[in-house]
This record gives structure tokens, sequence and C-alpha cells, in this order.
């Protein structure tokens, strides 16, 4: 009796183990779905504040988990954005500029630690920045989008010649390697590096050296800004940035 009471004891157990895994398995295939939930919860929350505009796509081991798309490719006509709407991806060219200048240094064409004065004799302290402090913002250039210069006539084309030299006329902000400070003006200045270096346009060595290898067919570099962005970054008319600011669409 009590052999037949401990035997229908251990199968109970083991029904509700078997019951609980199975509850677990159906934990964990419902998470995808919560967290699909929140997060276009939370797209939906900035979009009714007007908050974010763009597309979303999450991938795991290859395969696509989410995708979401939020806002308008045209606010004044209310155009809704798709997955194949492109868009300008502002200083996050600042890694593809990075990446071209690690190549350079491969190709012994750059040193890291080489002085940018034989580029640019007239910048300021010229002889002690170095490769690695535009890189690191650790240069002590004076970002030309604080001076009000640029708010002024961000709407307008200007040469690379013109920024340079605006640039060259900045005192330093600080002593270069003595802290690091956010300048738009270091990778301005070395996407000209690359320009001088290989003798050829930036346009040109993103695609020969990154998109046409990595197969990025809707990565290339921006001409025409054709609209106002959010709270005032880089705005308006045709041509309107400036031709080595190098923003990109993706």
């Amino acid at each position: 009796m009590k052999k037949q009471t401990l035997l229908i004891v251990a199968f109970i157990a083991l029904l509700l183990s078997c019951s609980e895994n199975k509850k677990s398995v159906q934990s964990e295939k419902q998470k995808p779905d919560t967290y699909q939930v929140k997060i276009d919860s939370l797209l939906e929350a900035y979009n009714k504040n007007n908050e974010f505009m763009g597309s979303i796509i999450l991938s795991q081991n290859g395969k696509t988990v989410y995708e979401n798309t939020v806002g308008f490719s045209d606010v004044k006509t209310k155009k809704k954005v798709n997955a194949n709407t492109k868009y300008r991806i502002g200083s996050v060219t600042k890694s593809f500029t990075a990446t071209l200048i690690f190549k350079a240094i491969e190709e012994n064409k750059l040193k890291l630690n080489g002085t940018i004065e034989n580029y640019f004799p007239n910048v300021k302290n010229a002889n002690k920045i170095t490769i690695a402090h535009l890189l690191q913002h650790r240069s002590g250039i004076h970002s030309f989008t604080k001076d009000k210069w640029f708010f002024d006539n961000r709407t307008k084309h200007i040469s690379s010649e013109d920024m340079l030299s605006k640039i060259s006329k900045y005192e330093s902000d600080f002593e270069p390697n003595s802290k690091g400070e956010y300048s738009n003006s270091n990778y301005f200045l070395l996407a000209l590096i690359l320009e001088k270096t290989y003798n050829t346009s930036y346009e040109n060595l993103l695609q020969e050296k990154i998109c046409k290898p990595l197969q990025l067919n809707n990565t290339y570099s921006g001409k025409e800004i054709i609209r106002m962005i959010k709270k005032g970054h880089l705005l308006n008319p045709k041509n309107s940035t400036f031709e080595s600011f190098k923003s990109l669409a993706i």
C-alpha cells in the first residue's frame, strides 16, 4: 500500500513537473510578442508627442525579429515612412570616416600619431595635434557648429576651402590631448586628410573602400537637404550642407 501511495505521489509530481516545463516553454515562446508589444507601445508614445520619426529593425542570428516604421518621409504632404525610406545619418557618418582613416593606416598612408601640420599648417597647434587626437576629440580645435556664423549660414553652400579657412582662424579651446571635447571640426579635417591622401573625393573613397565591398547599396553621400529636421540641427534648402560635412544617407 505504501509503495502504491509513493508511486501515485511520484506520478503526480512528474505531471506537475511536465506541466510547469510546458508553461515555461510557452512563456519563452511568448517573450518575443511581449517585447514587440512594448516596443510598439513606446514608439506610439513617441509618435504622439512628435519625439521620433524613423524605421526600426531588430535581428537575431540573421533573422528579423522586429520591424516597424514611424512618422513621415515628407511632413508637409503627410507622406508616411516605409521600409524603403532613406535617412541622413548625421554624426553616425563619423564611424565611416574613422574606418577610412584606419584603412589608410593599414595601407601605411597615414600614421595614427602623425601630426597634422603638413596638411593644415595654419590650424592652431597643428604641430601638436595628431590623427589620434582628431579621432578622439582631443585636439582642442573649436567646433564650427558652435559658431554663430555656422547657424547663420547653415542653409548656404560653403566650399571646403572656406570651411578650412574659418577653422584655421579659431583659437584653441584647450591644449591638445589635455582633455576631450566633441568638435565637428575634427572630423571635417579628417575627411580632408583622406581626400589629400588618396587624391580623390570622400564620396569616392566611401564607395570604393566601404560600400561596394560590403554591398551597402543604399548607403551614399547625401547631396540635398529638402526639409527641416526637428530642433534645428541641419536644415533646409538645396546644397545647404557644407560639401565636406559628409552627411551620409542610409
